[in-house]
């Protein structure tokens, strides 16, 4: 059994006034107590997390949320806030309006490889100057690790290590993550080091999307781009990958490939791009 706790706060504004803060500190309390009582109730594995005493984590994150300089950074706050319990399905779902401003990424893919940010995919337009497999070393001027340590990992919702490395890497847009996420249209320097041992730098611009991006990929790295793939391989062998559980389409889509499945002389399953989402929809596909 776990919860899932995603909040979304209303904004309060009058039409056209673009004020950095919206919320009160009355909303921004509510909004705090809110998620406090709903895990003290709901939340099944504190047992998981001994170490936590969350009636003083949560009186520690009273005077922050009244800090905060913005409804921005209060929504990051509570993210932090619920990163405390170390489960990937408690966790603060910002609005639209925000994270379209927000959270936004430069066109280049990142995957974690023993705890280095290895370029698996990148735009065509800049693949001359930031070759497939080169490793980020720094960000901003600061050192990955650090970057991830300092400004990334505390809004992590997960119960494992790896996951964070994981997850921190890559970034994730939409809960507002990610070792090379910030405001549309700002510029991220990184340094890096190429296959051939060589350093370099650039600096790119975060764009709040990169569907029209013509990526070149690293050698079976597919874009998540569809919430089922399917393909027959060699010998038979069909690949699914199941990208989206949080699209209720995806069962049907794969109860319609059930037919050509059950002829394979082999099945792979690809879940590397799914986050998850709703529990029910795994147990579906066991069940088919």
């Amino acid at each position: 059994m776990f919860i899932r706790i995603c909040l979304f706060l209303v904004m309060l504004l009058s039409g056209g006034v673009q004020a950095q803060s919206r919320i009160s500190a009355e909303e921004r309390l509510f909004g705090l107590a809110m998620l406090w009582k709903e895990a003290s109730y709901n939340f099944a594995y504190f047992d998981q997390v001994p170490d936590l005493d969350w009636d003083a984590t949560y009186q520690a994150f009273i005077p922050k949320v009244l800090a905060a300089k913005s409804d921005y950074q209060y929504y990051k706050v509570l993210k932090q806030f619920l990163a405390t319990l170390n489960d990937g399905m408690s966790y603060v779902q910002m609005n639209h309006e925000l994270r379209n401003k927000h959270n936004a990424l430069p066109p280049i893919m990142l995957a974690e490889a023993e705890h280095q940010a290895v370029v698996v995919g990148i735009s065509e337009t800049l693949a001359s100057q930031l070759p497939l497999g080169s490793i980020i070393t720094h960000v901003d001027g600061v050192e990955v690790k650090d970057k991830l340590q300092q400004e990334v990992f505390p809004f992590i919702s997960s119960s494992t290590e790896h996951i964070r490395w994981h997850e921190g890497i890559k970034g994730n847009q939409g809960l507002g993550y990610g070792l090379l996420m910030g405001q549309v249209g700002t510029v991220v320097k990184v340094r890096f080091t190429t296959p051939a041992n060589r350093a370099g730098h650039l600096s790119m611009i975060r764009e709040a999307d990169l569907s029209g991006v013509a990526w070149q990929l690293a050698s079976g790295v597919m874009a998540n781009t569809h919430s089922v793939v399917h393909k027959v391989l060699a010998d038979n062998i069909h690949y699914v990958a199941l990208n989206d559980f949080s699209q209720d389409s995806v069962t049907e889509q794969f109860i319609k490939l059930l037919p050509q499945l059950q002829t394979a002389n082999g099945l792979v399953i690809d879940l590397r791009q799914n986050r998850g989402e709703i529990p029910l929809l795994p147990s579906q596909f066991l069940s088919t």
